[in-house]
């Protein structure tokens, strides 16, 4: 059983088909990481809705981390990180950038991932403000 599976199981109310999707979705999305030059963590609602719990992370290799460490299995509660919260309730995305510095990409964007009218996850892309060094490549 993969850690995702075993997390959804344990945490939240998902169906077997929303647990489904979910790891389809992980399966794949490497290259997303990799193209957005970003970290990539999914979250789902806790079976009580108190907060969101981290069942998935994947880290760029195309560019600096922007989430050194492993989230996976952490509990966030309802008002903590408000984006994820929004994502989560009103079902559309949420970006939060650096008001000083609006076109750099460092921030964090909240994505919801639906099925059917429900939301199921809230995926958040971590964008690194760090910059980018060119290699010989």
């Amino acid at each position: 059983m993969t850690t995702l599976t075993r997390l959804v199981e344990e945490r939240t109310d998902l169906a077997d088909a929303d647990v489904d999707l979910l790891v389809r979705l992980v399966a794949e999305w490497s290259p997303l990481a990799d193209l957005s030059l970003s970290d990539l963590v999914l979250w789902v609602p806790t079976w009580n809705e108190g907060g969101l719990v981290a069942v998935a992370q994947i880290r760029p290799t195309t560019a600096p981390t922007a989430v050194p460490d492993d989230i996976v299995g952490s509990f966030v509660p309802r008002g903590r990180h408000p984006h994820l919260d929004q994502a989560a309730a009103f079902g559309r995305a949420v970006t939060v950038r650096d008001i000083a510095h609006p076109w750099i990409p460092g921030g964090v964007e909240a994505y919801p991932i639906h099925r059917g009218e429900r939301v199921i996850g809230v995926l958040a892309r971590v964008a690194s403000a760090a910059p980018r060094v060119a290699g010989r490549l």
